[in-house]
C-alpha cells in the first residue's frame, strides 16, 4: 500500500506537468472546503458535549509526569512546520521570490491554524475516549466515530481527508524532486552531472524525481523489517527538519544581520534577532525532548532509535562531505541588484552617458502570451523585436544574447531588424576553447564576452587555478593565476567577465600581460 500510495502520486508529474499547478490548487481548496464541512458534520451530528475542563484534564498512560508528558508532547506539534520549506525549493522558478517566499510561508501557517484550530477544539470538546483514540490505528476514524455514532458519516469524512492528502502528495515530489536537483546542480551528489539533467519533454528533473520516489520506496521497505526504526525515522524527520531552519538563523545571528543579509522585503532589523537567537535555543532544547523514550518503561518494543539515526545522518553527511564535498560549488544566487547598482551610480561623480551598464532580461519577465509560442516553435522573435523597439524610444543602447550557439546565432541574424545583434555572452576557457563558436561570431562583428574564465572549473577534480601548468606559467611571467587566465582570454579577442568584488581582483583585470 505504501509503495502504490508513492508511485500513483508520483504519475501526475509525469502524465500531466502543466496540469499540477491547477491539482495543487484544488487541493487547497479541498481542504477548505473539507473543513467548513466537516465541522458542519461534527457540530450538526455530535452526541455529547464535555465541559472545558476535559482539555485541561490529564489523559494518557506513557508513564512520564505531567510536566515531562506536555514538553514531549511539543514534538508532536512541530509535524505541522515539517513542510513549510517546501515552497523554497522552488523559489528559483518564481518572480520576486524575496517577497514572495515570506508570503508564502507566514500565509501557509496563517490558513493552518484558522482551519486547524476550530477543527480540533471541536473534536477535543465533543469526544468521550481519549484513550481509544489513541489507541486506534486511526485516530481521526475513531474520533469521528465517536462524535457522531455514525458510521456512513465518519466512512464519508475519511475519504475526503484521504482525498486532500493524496492531492497533496503531489506537490511533496515537486519539492522532492527540485531539492535532489538544485543539490546535483551544485555538485552535492554522487554523478552530479548526471541528475543535474532536466527533462526537455516533461519540463522538470526527472532524474531525481525518480531517485527520490526510489528512496521513498526503499524506506518504506524498512517497516517490514521494524516498525520501531520506521517510526523513528519519521518522528526523527521534524527534528531533522527543524534542524535545518534553525542553522541559517544562527549563522545569521552570529555574523550580524547587517553583515550577512541583502536589502530585502519584510525587514524586521532589531526584531529579527529575536527570531535568530530563539530559533536556535528551541530546536536544541527540542532535540533533547524528542530524544526521550515515549513511554516508561523502556522496552526493546517502545525504545526510542532518534539519537542513533541522528548520529547516523551526520556520519553520512560527514562522509558524502568527504567524497562530494570538493565539487560542491554552492547556489548562485541573484540578489537583483539593479536598485543598489542604480543608488551607485547617482551617489558618484561619474556622468551616465560615461557607463555602459549590462544587465540580463530574464525568461521569467516575458510576456505571458509569448510563452506558449515560443516553447511550441523554440522561437525568440517576439522578445527579440519587443527588445529592438525599446533600443529605438532610448531605454537601452544595445541588444546582446547570452549562451546562444550558431543555429541560434543564424536565426536572430537572419530576423534583421533595425538595431545588430552586438554581443553574445559563452563559456569559455583553458579547457573549453569554444573555438568554433567564437570564430563563427568574429566573422559576424559580434562580440565575444566569456564568463568562468577560470573560477570554479575542473579537470580530473583540480581546479584550474589549482593546476601546476597554469601555475607554472603565472609563476615564469610574474604574475597571478587570475591575471594569467584572463590575459590568455584578452588575447584571444575575448572579453573575459571576471569578479571584481576586492581591490586585489580588481588590479588583476586592470594589468593584463601580453
Amino acid at each position: 500500500m505504501y509503495v502504490g500510495v508513492a508511485i500513483l502520486s508520483a504519475c501526475p508529474l509525469f502524465l500531466g506537468a502543466r496540469s499540477i499547478p491547477r491539482i495543487l490548487q484544488a487541493s487547497l481548496a479541498l481542504s477548505i472546503v473539507g473543513l467548513v464541512v466537516i465541522l458542519c458534520l461534527l457540530l450538526g451530528m455530535r452526541k455529547q458535549s464535555q465541559p472545558w475542563s476535559f482539555i485541561t484534564n490529564v489523559h494518557g498512560n506513557s508513564g512520564w509526569g505531567v510536566k515531562t508528558a506536555w514538553m514531549l508532547g511539543l514534538g508532536n506539534s512541530m509535524y505541522a512546520f515539517s513542510s513549510t520549506d517546501a515552497a523554497i525549493h522552488i523559489a528559483e522558478e518564481m518572480i520576486h521570490p524575496e517577497r514572495r517566499l515570506p508570503q508564502v510561508l507566514n500565509m501557509t501557517l496563517a490558513i493552518g491554524f484558522a482551519t486547524s484550530f476550530p477543527l480540533l477544539l471541536v473534536m477535543m470538546l465533543s469526544m468521550n475516549d481519549t484513550d481509544a483514540v489513541v489507541g486506534s490505528t486511526l485516530p481521526y476514524a475513531e474520533l469521528f466515530q465517536q462524535v457522531t455514532n455514525n458510521k456512513a458519516a465518519t466512512t464519508f469524512m475519511m475519504c475526503w481527508i484521504t482525498l486532500v492528502l493524496f492531492s497533496a502528495l503531489i506537490g511533496q515530489w515537486v519539492t522532492c524532486g527540485r531539492l535532489a536537483w538544485a543539490f546535483a546542480r551544485d555538485g552535492g551528489l554522487p554523478y552530479s552531472d548526471f541528475f543535474a539533467h532536466v527533462s526537455h519533454r516533461h519540463a522538470f528533473p526527472v532524474r531525481t524525481t525518480l531517485l527520490a520516489l526510489a528512496f521513498c520506496c526503499c524506506y518504506g521497505l524498512l517497516y517490514l523489517i521494524s516498525t520501531t526504526a520506521f517510526n523513528s525515522i519519521i518522528t526523527s524527520a521534524v527534528l531533522f527538519s527543524n534542524i535545518t531552519y534553525c542553522i541559517p538563523q544562527a549563522i545569521v545571528g552570529v555574523r550580524g544581520r547587517k553583515n550577512v543579509l541583502p536589502d530585502h522585503s519584510f525587514d524586521l532589523g532589531r526584531l529579527g534577532y529575536i527570531c535568530n537567537v530563539m530559533s536556535p535555543v528551541f530546536v536544541i532544547f527540542l532535540g533533547v525532548l524528542i530524544c526521550f523514550p515515549p513511554e516508561l518503561p523502556v522496552t526493546t518494543q517502545n525504545i526510542n532509535f532518534t539519537p542513533v539515526i541522528l548520529v547516523g545522518c551526520y556520519l553520512t553527511i560527514v562522509g558524502f562531505w568527504f567524497v562530494a564535498g570538493k565539487r560542491f560549488e554552492g547556489p548562485k544566487i541573484d540578489w537583483e541588484t539593479d536598485d543598489q547598482v542604480g543608488a551607485a551610480i547617482r551617489d558618484s561623480a561619474i556622468e551616465r552617458k560615461e557607463l555602459f551598464i549590462t544587465t540580463k532580461f530574464w525568461p521569467h519577465w516575458g510576456a505571458p502570451e509569448n510563452v506558449e509560442k515560443c516553447l511550441d516553435k523554440g522561437s525568440f522573435h517576439p522578445t527579440w523585436r519587443a527588445i529592438q523597439a525599446i533600443v529605438a524610444i532610448g531605454k537601452v543602447r544595445a541588444v546582446d544574447v547570452s549562451n546562444f550557439n550558431i543555429q541560434q546565432l543564424q536565426e536572430a541574424l537572419s530576423a534583421g531588424g533595425s538595431v545588430p545583434l552586438s554581443c553574445n555572452q559563452v563559456e569559455a576557457r583553458p579547457w573549453f576553447s569554444n573555438t568554433t563558436l567564437l570564430d563563427f561570431m568574429k566573422q559576424h562583428q559580434i562580440l565575444r564576452a566569456v564568463f568562468c574564465p577560470f573560477a570554479g572549473q575542473k579537470k580530473g577534480g583540480v581546479p584550474l587555478v589549482l593546476n601546476p601548468l597554469v601555475q607554472q606559467l603565472a609563476s615564469k611571467n610574474a604574475m597571478g593565476v587570475g591575471q594569467l587566465l584572463q590575459s590568455w582570454a584578452v588575447q584571444r579577442g575575448t572579453i573575459p567577465l571576471g569578479k571584481s568584488q576586492t581591490p586585489g581582483l580588481s588590479y588583476c583585470q586592470l594589468h593584463l600581460e601580453d
